[in-house]
C-alpha cells in the first residue's frame, strides 16, 4: 500500500518524533523542579504544520495540497482568507488547503490560524486561494496527497 509522502522533508522528521498529539489544545504542561509553571514553550513550524495536516478528514488525504506560510501573524492582525478579512485572536501561522487542486478557481478550500503558542486552529471555508495574484515567498506546501498531480501544486 503506497502512503502519501508530504512535500517537506521537516514533515518527515516528525513521525517518530515524539511530538504532541496534533488534534491536542497545545504543548504539554512543562513545569519546573520547583513546581512553579515554566514559560509557555511556542510551537515550531514543523508542529504548526502537522496541525494544519491533522485538520484533513480522511477523504480529503489524498487528494488536498496543504500549505504553509512561515510568516508569523501577530495577535489582532487582519488576515486576507479568500475574499474576506479575519482579524488573528492570537499570535499565529496561516495554512492553506486546497481541497481541489486539480480544477481552475473557485472551489472548495479553506484557510487555517493555528496558534503559535498552543496549537488551537481556527478555520475559515473560502473559494479562492492566497496565490491568484502569485504566492508569496514565506509560502511553502507542508502536504500533497498522492492522487494530486505535480501540475495541480502552485507553489515548488
Amino acid at each position: 500500500m503506497r502512503r502519501a509522502v508530504p512535500a517537506l522533508v521537516l514533515i518527515a522528521a516528525t513521525v517518530s518524533s515524539g511530538l504532541p498529539d496534533p488534534l491536542r489544545n497545545g504543548p504539554p504542561d512543562q513545569r519546573n523542579t520547583s513546581g512553579k509553571k515554566a514559560h509557555a514553550v511556542s510551537l515550531n513550524l514543523e508542529q504548526i504544520a502537522e496541525r494544519a495536516i491533522a485538520t484533513l478528514v480522511p477523504s480529503e488525504k489524498d487528494t488536498s495540497v496543504v500549505y504553509l506560510d512561515s510568516a508569523e501573524i501577530q495577535a489582532g492582525a487582519s488576515v486576507l482568507v479568500g475574499r474576506e478579512t479575519v482579524e488573528a485572536p492570537w499570535d499565529a501561522y496561516v495554512a492553506f488547503v486546497d481541497l481541489e487542486p486539480s480544477v481552475n478557481w473557485g472551489h472548495r478550500c479553506r484557510y487555517l490560524l493555528v496558534s503559535r503558542r498552543t496549537g488551537n486552529v481556527r478555520s475559515f471555508d473560502a473559494s479562492f486561494p492566497p496565490f491568484l495574484k502569485g504566492p508569496a515567498k514565506t509560502l511553502r506546501v507542508v502536504w500533497k496527497g498522492l492522487r494530486v498531480p505535480d501540475w495541480a501544486v502552485a507553489v515548488r
